[in-house]
């Protein structure tokens, strides 16, 4: 399950919920924008402000599968 982390810290209780359901939680950004509006740094913050389950999620989906423009290469080489 894919889950943006606005959304994981106001209903803490879904996540809880995957978690012990057997479901594998993956990083899904934190406010769900167009990566490709942002700046680096505010996608890498968008990442790393949602990990908060593990240090480093292993799944991360972009939202609307929008993989950040410009920053392409550096996004996939900082996942």
């Amino acid at each position: 399950m894919f889950f943006p982390g606005d959304k994981m810290e106001r209903r803490p209780e879904v996540v809880k919920y995957a978690i012990r359901a057997g479901m594998d939680i993956g990083n899904h950004s934190f406010s769900h924008p167009y990566f490709s509006e942002l700046s680096f740094e505010e996608c890498t913050e968008q990442i790393l402000s949602t990990e908060v389950i593990e240090r480093r999620h292993k799944l991360f989906r972009f939202p609307y599968g929008d993989k950040g423009g410009e920053h392409k290469d550096r996004l996939q080489e900082f996942l």
